[in-house]
């Protein structure tokens, strides 16, 4: 097992030397241990009795980019979250600029029916308003 003294800041670190822009508010990198509760999973048990390596998660923008374990080297690290950002780059499931999450997300319009009176109509327009909720609440932005 390497032994890395700060998995998630060294690794950030590396990928932000790449970036001009900052990516504080943007990359987040979990680890398991954190994400999961140990009791109910054999793998993060495992972890927690220090009887496997400790595996992390990486998003971007809320997207998962990959996963990484301390298993390896941070290179191993740092090259799978660089293969994860381009391939959802090219995807255009991510963007480097913020703005155009806004312009180029597919919004979905609410009904224009001039009254829901039947209880089929209302339950249309119900099922419109939250699909419109849950794509606003999408690109939530993720905390470091």
């Amino acid at each position: 097992m390497v032994g890395w003294l700060t998995p998630k800041k060294e690794l950030f670190d590396l990928v932000q030397r790449e970036f001009s822009f900052s990516l504080v508010d943007r990359l987040r990198i979990v680890a398991e241990l954190e994400k999961y509760k140990w009791k109910e999973d054999e793998s993060v048990w495992a972890q927690k009795k220090d009887k496997s390596a400790h595996q992390y998660e990486v998003y971007f923008d809320g997207e998962f980019v990959c996963f990484f374990g301390l298993e390896k080297s941070i290179d191993h690290a740092y090259l799978a979250v660089m293969e994860g950002l381009l391939k959802l780059y090219k995807e255009k499931k991510i963007y480097w600029n913020k703005d155009l999450y806004e312009l180029l997300t597919p919004k979905i319009k609410e009904s224009k029916l001039p009254s829901a009176t039947t209880p089929e109509e209302k339950i249309v327009q119900e099922a419109f308003k939250r699909a419109n909720k849950k794509l606003k609440g999408k690109r939530a932005k993720p905390t470091k």
